[in-house]
């Protein structure tokens, strides 16, 4: 809002501002006191109008609310436009740089989808061709071939069940053979806690 000079410095100019802004006041004052429901007499008067006598009286309440727009000048005109074009092309760059990178994300979780999906595929695919080797092997070799330790431990095992078996007891089972026995002479009871 630019001020003038003179303004500041005439005092005549000062007391009519004054007053100007003082009768805003009570205008504002008095229309807020105007009450908003109409009286028995104005609505029976509104009853009493022709319909021309309504559009007549509709119109000149719209003229008085009308506001009055002043003329934009060419270079007021032409800075809003330039602004308007400004501003325009800073927010469709955005909102492209901004969809750009949301299409660039999707892309790449659905590339690491795809192959993470693929890896899958080619890890079921080996485990299958790993089982159907094993069953081919299972089918050529029938019982599994033993190593050293355990060939010992096997043939000891079967020498125990058949000095067992003489004397009319149950030969034990693999669990049991496997298992080393503990002889009653050499248990321990565990220490009692006190």
């Amino acid at each position: 809002m630019r001020m003038r000079l003179g303004l500041l410095q005439d005092p005549a100019v000062i007391d009519r501002q004054i007053a100007k802004e003082v009768k805003a006041a009570e205008a504002a004052r008095k229309k807020s006191q105007i009450p908003t429901v109409k009286t028995e007499a104005e609505v029976k008067a509104e009853e009493n109008m022709t319909k021309q006598e309504r559009e007549a009286a509709k119109k000149k309440i719209e003229a008085g609310y009308k506001p009055r727009i002043r003329p934009l000048s060419e270079t007021k005109a032409i800075e809003m436009g330039a602004n308007f074009a400004a501003e325009t092309f800073i927010f469709m760059v955005g909102i492209g740089v901004i969809l750009f990178e949301q299409w660039r994300q999707r892309r790449k979780a659905r590339n690491q989808r795809d192959d993470i999906r693929e890896d899958l595929e080619e890890v079921q695919a080996e485990l299958k061709s790993v089982k159907a080797e094993l069953d081919q092997l299972k089918a050529r070799h029938p019982e599994p071939t033993t190593g050293k330790l355990l060939g010992f431990w096997k043939s000891k095992n079967e020498a125990k069940t058949q000095e067992m078996t003489p004397s009319g007891d149950k030969p034990p089972s693999e669990n049991e053979m496997m298992q080393p026995s503990s002889s009653p002479s050499t248990h321990t009871p565990p220490p009692e806690k006190r």
